[in-house]
């Protein structure tokens, strides 16, 4: 899974999350998740430890920022889904939190290499694996998916 799915989105996810319950502490519910999350198969545990370490500073540098940060209804959290995935994520809308669906058409493999039949070797997340993403697809089925925003309240 490259690195902008695995660990930008989700630490930007975090930071958000973290400087929005700072910045307004009584606009939001008790519930309201700071939590860093990370796919295992993807980040360390040691990794994971060390980025989560940074997410406060991260966050109180966003906030003491001139950016206006929106007041979101619920957090943001990031879900993957790749060629590995057997079941896809079902969302009612009674989650506490917004998903973020971070979609990799790279095949997951053990080393970040694999030897193919035909002589070429598969690098993971090189952008080469267009027979993945691309088998199903043609411009008027990308057209018919309706854009995600995350829209803040009020």
């Amino acid at each position: 899974m490259p690195d902008a799915l695995s660990k930008t989105i989700p630490i930007w996810c975090a930071v958000m999350n973290r400087a929005i319950a700072k910045r307004f502490p009584s606009g939001i519910p008790p519930e309201w998740e700071t939590n860093l999350f990370t796919p295992p198969a993807s980040v360390s545990r040691q990794e994971h430890y060390q980025i989560e370490k940074r997410i406060d500073q991260w966050a109180e540098g966003l906030v003491d920022s001139e950016y206006e940060l929106p007041l979101l209804a619920k957090p943001v959290r990031p879900i993957w889904v790749n060629p590995s995935t057997t079941v896809l994520p079902s969302f009612s809308g009674s989650q506490h939190f917004i998903p973020l669906i971070c979609l990799s058409a790279s095949k997951q493999i053990e080393e970040g290499l694999e030897r193919r039949k035909n002589g070429f070797t598969y690098v993971q997340g090189s952008g080469d694996d267009h027979e993945l993403w691309g088998r199903y697809t043609n411009p008027p089925s990308t057209q018919a998916i309706p854009s995600l925003r995350i829209i803040p309240e009020g």
